[in-house]
This record gives structure tokens, sequence and C-alpha cells, in this order.
């Protein structure tokens, strides 16, 4: 803060984002031991004499206790940063934990953008809330999380009309159920700015879905968490004809929904379709991602899954949608219930992958997944000129186990590249890349070692379940101190007791996580135990 007396926006990022973070997790998610608490940052702001501060965004922090009393004159931690910063405009909160209640400073007047995403429904605060709306009439952007009923949003949506991006978290019904969807009806038809809506898990979502449909027609921005059935997903999707812009999570998809999309959607240029591992609600074939690539031919973005797909198929998206820049594909839920014979014999998606690279000039985000050899990466090494993320995805088979009751997984040898030359054409070609995400591939010392001044510009890199030793990555370390070199070890609990057990590695012990990456400062002195900082 004493570097930069002018400073007017911050974002602090406290834990590993969650695809990298999930790394960490062995056991259960709460031996992710990370400090990331904000308050010393909020001190430093404010001792700082820092007075023209506009922004605080707050993403993945572990500790933050916002109000200790339910009383809205009670003091806040975050009273001395919004009494010291007039101009305070922005407050993020993104994957935040929070004790107490929230609540701000009736000296808060000057917001225009709210997120409080992370909060749970009794942390909320929604008479606060209420009152916080009422005084910053310039808000354009409210994000909610948490189960909060029909009626509490009425409230908050009538203090605030001139909302243009609204998440409205878990709606619940309570009441009648046509007084409930009438009153939220006429609050929302009020709300005639609103260009962005995120709508979460939606109690009776077929009775309260109507109360959405005044603002529909001016949507470009939609995001939708499991809370519709295929017909409830139609009816709204045919009244967003100026959708941009939709995310799709946990949701009942088939490859119907999808043309109704691209019927109706002609301006969308992102998509994302982000499966449930509880729910398993997508049915997509690659037939459904064919007719969206004709009908939405402005695609920009694109995250779809999909069980099997085929080289044509591939091939057929770059030639409709040659704008895009992100194309991000999964597999529905690895291979269950294949033989590894069966999956090893699956024809290789290099020609396909190579017409993504190839067609889309600009693409700067591709994440791979099938069966994958050496010329994939050879192409993307000679075409995607603008690439800055490659994610090459971990390929399990799963099959049933004895008496068809277990599960049991089987990494698929060199199913990302059939030697080292493989990523070194993409390390050698994408001079622009940052960020390197690749697993079960040949990915070596030798490939490690070979000119490490690369790493410099990159941000990071991930490795998992390749051909690696220690020794080598120590020596990395070593030549590179620019670098943070992290070694995520096995971790297991013996019982009784539960007592954790780490097992440090030798220098000619295989390495199965590692995680590299840039940094300006010593490395993190609150990783795990089992994070192992060269």
């Amino acid at each position: 803060m004493a570097r930069f007396p002018k400073l007017t926006s911050l974002t602090l990022k406290g834990k590993p984002p969650p695809f990298r973070s999930n790394y960490y997790i062995y056991v259960r998610p709460d031996l992710v031991d990370y400090d990331c608490s904000v308050q010393p940052w909020i001190e430093t702001v404010v001792s700082s004499g820092v007075k023209n501060f506009e922004e605080l965004r707050l993403k993945r922090m572990l500790s933050l206790v916002l109000i200790i009393c339910q009383t809205s004159g009670a003091a806040s931690c975050l009273d001395p940063l919004v009494s010291n910063c007039r101009s305070l405009r922005e407050l993020d909160f993104q994957k935040t934990f929070f004790q107490g209640l929230f609540c701000l400073p009736e000296s808060c007047i000057t917001l225009v953008s709210l997120n409080l995403s992370c909060f749970s429904g009794r942390v909320l605060n929604v008479e606060s809330l209420e009152r916080l709306m009422a005084r910053c009439p310039n808000i354009k952007s409210l994000r909610l999380n948490g189960s909060i009923t029909a009626d509490k949003l009425r409230r908050i949506l009538v203090k605030a009309p001139q909302l243009v991006d609204l998440g409205m978290g878990y709606l619940i019904g309570t009441g009648p159920l046509l007084d409930i969807c009438n009153a939220l009806y006429g609050a929302l038809g009020k709300c005639t700015s609103i260009r962005s809506l995120s709508l979460g898990i939606i109690d009776l979502g077929s009775h309260l879905l109507p109360a959405v449909y005044p603002i529909c027609h001016n949507l470009t921005s939609l995001k939708l968490s499991p809370c519709l059935i295929s017909a409830d997903f139609n009816r709204l999707i045919r009244r967003c004809i100026k959708l941009e812009c939709l995310w799709v999570q946990g949701t009942f998809i088939t490859d119907e929904e999808l043309c109704v999309l691209d019927s109706t959607c002609k301006e969308l240029q992102e998509l994302r379709i982000i499966d449930s591992p509880v729910r398993r609600n997508l049915h997509i074939t690659e037939q459904g991602l064919v007719a969206l690539s004709a009908g939405c031919p402005k695609l920009k973005k694109l995250n779809y899954i999909c069980n099997e797909i085929s080289n044509e198929a591939l091939i057929t998206v770059a030639e409709n949608c040659p704008n895009l820049v992100s194309f991000t594909l999964h597999n529905s839920w690895e291979c269950i219930g294949k033989r590894v014979e069966d999956v090893m014999a699956m024809q290789p998606l290099d020609e396909g992958f190579g017409a993504i690279v190839r067609l889309c000039k600009g693409l700067k985000r591709l994440r791979l997944c099938g069966r994958l050899t050496d010329q994939v990466f050879l192409y993307i090494g000679k075409y995607a000129k603008h690439l800055e993320v490659l994610t090459v995805n971990l390929i399990k088979v799963t099959t049933l186990g004895p008496r068809n009751r277990t599960f049991l997984d089987f990494q698929v040898p060199h199913f990302a590249g059939d030697s080292e030359k493989g990523i070194l054409y993409v390390l050698n070609g994408c001079k622009k890349l940052k960020e390197l995400d690749i697993r079960n591939s040949s990915f070596g010392n030798a490939t490690l070692l070979e000119d490490v001044r690369k790493y410099e510009w990159m941000q990071c890199l991930y490795i998992e379940n390749c051909q690696m030793n220690f020794g080598p990555c120590k020596q990395l370390a070593h030549e590179m101190p620019s670098l943070n070199v992290e070694i995520i070890r096995k971790k297991t609990m013996r019982p009784p007791g539960n007592n954790t057990v780490i097992i440090n590695p030798g220098d000619n012990d295989k390495i199965n996580k590692m995680y590299l990456y840039r940094t300006l400062v010593v490395p993190r002195k609150d990783a795990p135990d089992y994070v192992l900082t060269l």
C-alpha cells in the first residue's frame, strides 16, 4: 500500500482456485488449512491513508468476521474501511467464509456493485440489505446466494429498480403461491434495466418461474443453477431472444433443449454447460453440439460435456464457429462401464482438435480430452499462436468391480501423447502460454529441465501422473529462484486415531503431483503440511 498511494482497486485471492485447490484435497476438504484472513489487509488499507479507494474484491478468503451482533449500529471489521474510503464503489465477496451477520455502516452510500454470493441464508441480514439498497441509489449489481424467500426478494427489488445485474440466489416460496408469484412478477416488471440474471435453486420452480418472464426479453446474460426441468427450460429460453451468455449447471439438458437454444438465441456468444456430480442430468451428444454450432455461429466461448465425440463433429464445430476464443470439452463422467481395451481402441481426436486450433485463429483457452497422440500437440504448437491456457484431461476408465458393486479406476497409459516431444511442441510454439495443466502424459525429467527460462513467462504449470522424479524438481527450484515449486505429497490416514502420515519423497522417487508458479515474494507460509515447497 505504501508503494501505491493512489490505489483505487484491490483484489485479494486467498486459497488456491477451485480447480487447483482440489489437488490439495486427499481425505477431507476441511484438511486444507490455509490461513487467508482478510483482516490484516483491511487494517493496512485503512492505516495507509488511501482516500480514493473504490473497489475491494475478496476471493476464496477463509476467515472474515463481519459483525458480532445484530443491531444496525454494531461495529464491523468493514466499518473503518467504509469510513475512511468515502468513494468505495464495489464490494465483491467470492467463496469467502464469514462469521456473524453482514452489515455495512450507515455512512456507506456510494456502492454500485455488491456481491454476496458466498453468504448463506442465516448470515445474510435482509433488513440491513434493504436499508443499504435504499441509501445507495446508484447500485447496479446485486448478487445473492442465500436461502431467501420470494417476499424478501420482492422487498429488496422495490428499493432497487435500477438494477442491471441480479443474482437471485436460492429462491424459496412461502405462503400462497399465486400471491407470491404475482407480487414478485410486479416487482421484477419494474426492474426494466436488468440485463444479467442468475437463478439458483427455485423451490416449486414451475410455479415461481413465470415471475421472471417480464425481464426475459431484455436479458443478455442468464446463469441457471440446478433448478429447472426440460419444459421450464424451454419456456424460459424461448423468451430470451437477445441472450448472448448462458451458463447451465445441473439442469436437465438433452439435444432437444439445445435445438431450442440454437433456434432462438442467434446472438449467443458464450455457452457453459456444467454437470453436477450428484444429479448427472446431462443427456447431450455430439449431434447437439453440431446443431448448436450451426445455429449460433457467433459463439466465442464454449464449455461442453459429451461422453463420446468424433473428429468429424469437432471439424464441423471449427468450421461453423471460427470466432471461438475458448473451447473446453469434458468427458461425461470419464468412461464409466467401459473396458480398458475398448477405450484404447478409440479413434484419436488429433484431427478434430487440430481443426479447432487451425480454423479458430484467436483461440486463447483450450481443454483437451479423449485419446490423443503427439500429432495434436504439433498442431497446437504450429497454429495456436494466441493460446494462453491449455488443459489436457486425465482420462480414467471406470469399470465395475466384484459383484458389480464397486468401481475400479484404471489410468490409460500414454493417453495424452506418445512421447515427451508432444509437450515440447506446445512449449516451443505457444509463446503466449500462461497456464498449462497436463495429466497422464509422458512429460518427464528431460522436458521439465529443458530451457527452464520458459517458465518465467508462464503463470503456472500443474503436472499430475507424469514421468518426473523428485531430484529434477529440486534442481529446477534451485536454478529458478523466482519460481515456487510445490510438491503435493501423498497423504494417508492411519487408524486408530486417524493420525495423518506424510511420506517424504527421495530424489529418485516418482512425483505424482507438482504445481509450479511465478512469485514476486517469498513462498507462502500458510500451505498445508503435505505441500512441500522447494
